[in-house]
């Protein structure tokens, strides 16, 4: 039986004019066969990706598609994961960049959508895992990259409007890596921790725990509840989609 896509759940129109800023890690460039070959494209679309990439891809696809189908508009950033020795100013960087460039475009940013989970992804299947880094470094380099998006969100486009805001954070699923799970309790805390330091700002924070059988289309469908006014009265949350270990 086909699962209920946003626009069959939700009212036409329901994020008409809503501003939308979507995170998602930049696909992992192919390397050239030979010396004088040049690199691959970073586009998400083509078969030299990996499967943790087409499953990216296909959430921040249908985030997008629920998003705009039901009024909203939306402007998509593809993060690339630094190796843990990188500089960290580079990666704040070009957050900083990311957020003014949507906000230049958009004038106002409403909603941020933050797929952790492709962040979680790319950390374990480029450079952290060929240097050989191990489990903390590629968590800590996953985590890393979500919270410098927040900051440059918060500080580039939110505070400075004074006009609150909403960050949705997609954590991986628990049975996608034997430490997704940690990658998960992260994000919660993060999501908590926020919501209680900014809640004087009406900036809220949410994370969503997808579970094994946890379709892209119905991640989609909950982040388009909670870009609509109904979706403001959640913050601090963990809404589980799995149910308890899954």
């Amino acid at each position: 039986m086909p699962r209920p896509v946003a626009s069959e759940l939700l009212r036409p129109g329901l994020l008409e004019g809503v501003s939308v800023f979507l995170v998602a890690a930049a696909p992992e460039v192919a390397q050239p066969e030979t010396a004088g070959e040049e690199a691959a494209g970073d586009g998400l679309a083509g078969d030299d990706l990996a499967g943790e990439d087409l499953a990216g891809a296909e959430l921040a696809g249908a985030v997008e598609s629920a998003c705009t189908g039901l009024g909203a508009r939306v402007w998509s950033w593809r993060a690339v994961v630094e190796a843990p020795d990188a500089e960290p100013s580079s990666s704040e960087r070009a957050a900083d960049e990311a957020v003014a460039g949507a906000l230049a475009a958009a004038e106002t940013i409403e909603v941020a959508v933050v797929d952790a989970a492709s962040l979680f992804a790319r950390a374990w299947s480029g450079e952290a895992r060929d240097r050989r880094q191990g489990a903390r470094a590629a968590l800590m380099v996953s985590l890393e990259a979500t919270w410098n998006i927040t900051r440059a969100l918060v500080n580039v486009a939110l505070l400075p409007k004074q006009a609150g805001g909403r960050i949705v954070y997609l954590a991986p699923a628990s049975s996608s890596h034997e430490h997704a799970d940690a990658a998960r309790a992260g994000l919660e805390n993060l999501a908590r921790t926020l919501s209680i330091e900014w809640a004087r700002y009406a900036i809220t924070a949410v994370s969503i725990m997808p579970g094994r059988a946890t379709s892209a289309g119905e991640v989609a469908s909950l982040v388009a509840y909670l870009a609509s006014p109904g979706g403001a009265y959640f913050s601090g949350c963990r809404l589980d989609l799995g149910g308890p270990g899954v």
